[in-house]
């Protein structure tokens, strides 16, 4: 199952791909809400680590902060405007430090995303990833997602909003 929700958000993400290069309509209705749902992230945020610059483009849909934490780790929360309660953390680490997580109930799946070796986590049988281990620049970096206060995850469709945090990934790159 989550071989298969991995593979369906790569093709997510080849699809969307493939969408840039035809031409863009306007469009009113239910088809303008489809083409919504496909559209690519416009937004570039650039912001340093360790005194190296990152881009990332992000959907317009989503709001982005810059976050410094004193433990080391610098990057974004990015949180989509339709539900402001869910927050996904782009981290990034100091060489000394990196990426840990607790094992119990752990699969793991290697994928390529956007040219980065990727690990993608998966707990208790879930069909939806918890984070994304990376490596960019090399420098080592995380996303991983939070709900604030009370909410569950398949009731706020995080399965959806994971392929565009997904694909939102796919577009970082060192400067």
């Amino acid at each position: 199952m989550k071989k298969t929700a991995l593979a369906l958000a790569l093709c997510m993400v080849m699809t969307l791909c493939c969408a840039c290069t035809q031409p863009q309509t306007s469009t009113t209705g239910p088809e303008a809400k489809s083409t919504k749902n496909t559209a690519l992230p416009t937004s570039a945020v650039t912001f340093s680590v360790n005194g190296r610059d990152y881009s990332i483009k992000v959907y317009d849909s989503w709001d982005a902060q810059p976050i410094m934490l004193d433990d080391g780790q610098w990057g974004l929360t990015l949180t989509p405007k339709a539900q402001p309660q869910l927050k996904y953390y782009l981290e990034f680490y100091k060489q000394e430090q990196g990426f840990g997580v607790c094992g119990t109930g752990l699969e793991e799946e290697k994928t390529v995303i956007g040219g980065m070796e990727a690990n993608v986590g998966y707990y208790d049988g879930a069909d939806y990833w918890s984070f994304v281990s990376f490596d960019c620049g090399g420098v080592s970096g995380s996303l991983t997602w939070g709900i604030d206060g009370e909410g569950d995850a398949q009731q706020i469709g995080i399965s959806g909003f994971n392929a565009q945090a997904m694909t939102m990934l796919g577009f970082l790159e060192a400067l």
